[in-house]
Parts: structure tokens; sequence; C-alpha cells
């Protein structure tokens, strides 16, 4: 509900500065709002910095391919293939909102260069307009969630601290399941690491939130990949214990008292002052373990020192690593919770960079474009302009994902369901109103709607695509209303565009769930 209300005010908002200033396409900042709202300040401040320097990039190379490419369209379409497709290509590089910064640069550029081409000679102009746009969407978004924000610093301690007690807790209980050879405890364990990497990005954002006071963002992403090791090395012992051909009555015993401490993790780590009791049974469990692996002789006691089997102390050592990775997830996710004086801790995880799948995003992204613009040259339509820039729109907000199948999908979904509103806004409510006062009491539950659908999961894709495409429909502005034929050409190329995307992204270099 806040979420919807916020962001909500902040696009009428929006919208009322776009008019009083006599902006041609004050609709754009009213998308640019939808667009950077997210479920927390930390995502929707890092969001709008990146959408910012995406639209600077893409308005930039905008400017240079019409200025290369003057009345040559099968070279200029080409070059913004491969300019979308770099973009695409490198974004799998980066994780996050930079990610979504160089797509945004990519089909920026392709909003900028489709919108000038009726007036080529205007594309500087037209570039500043889109900017002036998008900087006045994100800076009314920014404020409104200035306005709501309250003890913003402290909840998003409190939400790392209770994430990252999580994800040790279900790591501990998971390894645990592991040791007691649990049918079910690998499976269940492989569908941790999804958890993991969803965290990192979620303390970047709450660091965000936080503020540049202390090293507590870099403390919580050492725990989170000391958590990661802990979770590979529970898969290593799972694989030694299988292996093994007999039982061993020791290693049972001391693995009972690990699986004890694990079970007891997720409980004991709520408390205030549970820490150190937690950092002396781990070091009197490893020092057991290590008395096993590797036995020494006391001074002073005459009893011969006995070798356990070799495969026993082989589990031994394992266990005891997997012990010694549990102690610095502790002592990160400590340090995590409060601010240390002096402290100058860094750690930065390093993010797989696949060659093959950014080319084939890039490749794909490239594809679309250039059959939008092939269907545009042939049939000379006169909102194929609306048609490839909403496509690339489309393409590159789903070229990264892992499975832009199913994302496009929802996406065309929303956009059926945006024409629909913006009809029913288009034919009903707009020509009843002359003030914006008045309009807003028609635009207003309409996108309320959006920002609660937004909200849910399960309809949170489809309302990504009402927010964005269903103000763009309705066009609406100081000195124009839409007529029938001008709202059904632009809603149908809006709506064909997200259906092109689907079916390049089906059939041109598809997902294969089992290669991913």
């Amino acid at each position: 509900m806040e979420f919807a209300l916020r962001n909500t005010a902040a696009a009428l908002l929006a919208l009322a500065i776009g008019m009083w200033l006599e902006l041609d396409s004050p609709i754009w900042s009213v998308m640019t709002v939808w667009a950077v709202a997210q479920g927390t300040r930390g995502e929707s401040v890092s969001k709008a910095r990146w959408r910012i320097v995406g639209t600077m990039m893409g308005a930039t190379a905008s400017i240079c391919l019409f200025s290369v490419f003057p009345q040559q369209p099968w070279l200029f379409f080409p070059a913004l293939s491969i300019w979308m497709g770099l973009c695409a290509g490198f974004a799998t590089f980066v994780s996050n909102f930079r990610a979504y910064a160089l797509v945004l640069a990519g089909y920026t550029c392709a909003i900028i260069s489709m919108g000038a081409v009726s007036d080529p000679d205007n594309v500087f102009m037209i570039a500043m307009s889109r900017s002036t746009y998008i900087i006045l969407g994100v800076i009314c978004e920014a404020g409104m969630g200035l306005i709501f924000a309250t003890n913003q610093e402290r909840q998003a301690r409190t939400n790392v601290r209770r994430k990252l007690q999580s994800a040790l807790s279900l790591v501990a209980t998971a390894i645990a399941d592991i040791l007691e050879q649990a049918e079910t405890a690998q499976s269940r364990a492989r569908e941790l690491f999804g958890t993991i990497l969803r965290l990192n990005s979620e303390i970047e954002f709450a660091e965000i939130e936080m503020g540049p006071h202390g090293h507590e963002g870099d403390h919580a992403r050492a725990a989170l990949a000391a958590v990661s090791v802990l979770l590979s090395r529970g898969f290593g012992m799972a694989t030694r214990l299988s292996a093994l051909t007999h039982g061993h009555g020791e290693f049972k015993h001391t693995a009972a008292h690990v699986q004890e401490f694990l079970r007891s993790l997720g409980v004991r780590l709520q408390q205030s002052n549970g820490i150190p009791g937690l950092l002396a049974e781990l070091h009197q469990l490893s020092e057991e373990c290590r008395h096993h692996a590797v036995p020494y002789d006391l001074a002073g006691h005459d009893e011969q020192v006995v070798l356990g089997p070799a495969d026993e102390r082989v589990l031994y050592v394992a266990l005891g690593e997997l012990l010694n990775d549990m102690e610095i997830a502790i002592i990160e996710y400590d340090a995590s919770s409060h601010t240390i004086p002096g402290d100058h801790f860094h750690f930065k995880l390093q993010s797989h960079r696949d060659a093959r799948n950014a080319i084939n995003n890039g490749l794909r992204v490239m594809a679309a474009i250039m059959f939008t613009a092939g269907v545009y040259e042939v049939t000379a339509w006169p909102n194929g302009t609306t048609f490839i820039a909403i496509t690339a729109l489309v393409c590159g907000l789903f070229a990264t994902q892992e499975n832009p199948v199913l994302g496009t999908g929802k996406f065309f979904k929303g956009a059926v369901w945006s024409a629909i509103s913006a009809g029913i806004l288009t034919f009903i409510f707009v020509p009843s109103f002359d003030t914006y006062e008045m309009l807003i009491m028609a635009l207003g539950p309409a996108m309320f709607i959006g920002g609660l659908a937004k909200f849910n999961p399960a309809t949170a894709g489809a309302s990504a695509s009402y927010g964005l495409l269903m103000p763009s429909m309705t066009n609406i502005q100081n000195h124009h209303r839409l007529d029938e034929i001008a709202y059904f050409n632009g809603a149908s190329a809006t709506v064909l565009a997200a259906a092109a995307a689907v079916f390049v992204f089906h059939t041109f270099l598809p997902f294969n769930g089992f290669v991913a």
C-alpha cells in the first residue's frame, strides 16, 4: 500500500511539473518514476543513479549515430543494432543496476533515434528533452521517497542482520542434514545458492540506506562469501560420507555434536550476547576434529598415540575445515551488525563472467532490432518507429535475464492490460476533464492499481510493463488529446512490439533450461 501510494504521488507530481513547464512529452517523466520505483530506498536510489548514467550514454550515442549516418537507414539500423548488442553483451559481465545502466544506454539510443527520424536536424534537442524528462522523474521519485522514509538507516541494519541470520541458519541446517545423510539434503542445499546470490544484491542496496559511516556492508559480503564456501564444503563432505564402505563410530559421535551445534545456531544468533559462546564452542569442536585427524603426544603421558583409519582422519580434516569457515562467517556476521571505529575492511565478491552468454545476449538483441527495422523499411508503417523503439525497450530490459522467454511473456501480458486501461482512460475519462486536478482523479487510481500489482510477486512482471506502457499509450499533453485513430495506431504498435520481442526470444538462440 505504501509503495503504491508513494509512487503514484511521485508520478502525478512529475506529470504536474512537466505540464507546468510546457514540456512536449511530460508523460515520459511519469514512466521514469515507475521505472525506477523499487521495494526499498536503496534499490530505488541505486537504480535512479544508474538510470541517469545510462540515459546520458544513450543520448550521446544517438546524436553520434545520426551525425555519422544521416539519411542512410541501411547503415544506421545495423549501427544501432551493433550498439544495442554491445550494451547487452557488456551488461552480462556486471551485476545489479550497473547492468541496467548499460542496457538502458542501448534502448535509450533507440528511443531517441526513433523519435528523431522525422526531424533529424533536431536530434540534439530531442535527446536533451528526453534526458530532462528522465531526470525530472528521478528527482520526483527520490523526493517522495525521502518524505516517506523513516528510520531508514536503523531498518537497513536490522534487515541485513536478519537476512544474514537466515542465511547462516539455513546453511547450518543444510549441513547438519548432510552430516545426518538425509535423503534430500543435497537437493535442498543446492537451492540455497540462489538465496545467497539474492542476498548479496540486497546487501548492496542496504549499504546505500545505511550511509557511508562504516564497512558493515563489506563484512556482510564477507560473511556471505564464507557461507558460500561453507555450503560448498558441505557437498564435499556428502561425497566423502557416501564413499565410506564401513561405519566409523568415533566420527559419528563427533558429527552428532556438530549437528546439535548447527541446528541450534539460528536461535543462538538471535541472542544479544551469544556470539562469544558460539565461537568458544566452535573452537572446542575444531580442536576435537584436529585431535582425531592428527593426534599428538602430550608431554607427561605414557599412552602411545594411535592413528585411526585414513578415511576417518580425512573426514575429520574436512569437518575441521568446515567448522573453520563457519567461524569466519560468524565473526564477519558479528562485525556487520555494528560500526567498528577505525575499521578499513573492504571485501568484494567476484562475479562470474560468461563470454558465451554475453555473445548470445548481444546477438539476440541485434536480431530483434534488425527484424523490426526490416518490417519498418518494407512496410513504411507510420508507427514503425514506435514499433522499433518499444521492441528495443523490451529486449534491453530482458536481454541479461537468465530466462528472457519467461520475462517477455509476462511483459506482453502487461502490455495488453496497458492497452485496455489506456483505452478506457483515453475514450471515457480524459475527454471529460479540462483541468489537471480533475485529470488526476482518473489517472491516480489507474496508477495506484499498477503499484499494488508491482509489489505482488505473482503480478510483478506484468505490472512492470503496465507502469511503463500505460502512460505512454495515453500520451497526455498540455495541448493535445489522442483521438481513436491515434490511440489504436500507437497501442497496436506497442503491443506488437512486445509480441515481436517474445517472438525473437523464442526463436533466435532460445533459452535452454538443460544447458543453464
